[in-house]
């Protein structure tokens, strides 16, 4: 089956590209058979009510975290502060 035309780079017909599994496989329907639902067994259950954060993270675990990303945050924003100093002693832009 074609999927482009042999002209062009466009699609041969709109529809050409979606080929159904048991056109280009005919065994897979005989496998399959015409579908199949899932069988469960026993009840399911809902998942466990979530207690703490959302990361997983233990309050002393976030502290220690956000210690660190605030100062590497401070940190950075220094050293950009300076560089735009030094930038705007050296070649003013306005």
């Amino acid at each position: 089956m074609r999927l482009r035309s042999e002209r062009s780079h466009e699609p041969a017909e709109p529809f050409d590209a979606c080929v159904h599994a048991a056109q280009v496989f005919p065994a897979a329907r005989e496998l399959r058979g015409d579908g199949r639902k899932a069988e469960v067994e026993g009840v399911i259950q809902m998942a466990e009510e979530r207690k703490g954060s959302l990361s997983g993270l233990t309050e002393g675990e976030a502290r220690e975290f956000h210690g660190i990303f605030m100062s590497s945050f401070i940190g950075f924003t220094v050293v950009a502060v300076i560089a735009h100093v030094l930038v705007w002693m050296w070649r003013p832009w306005l």
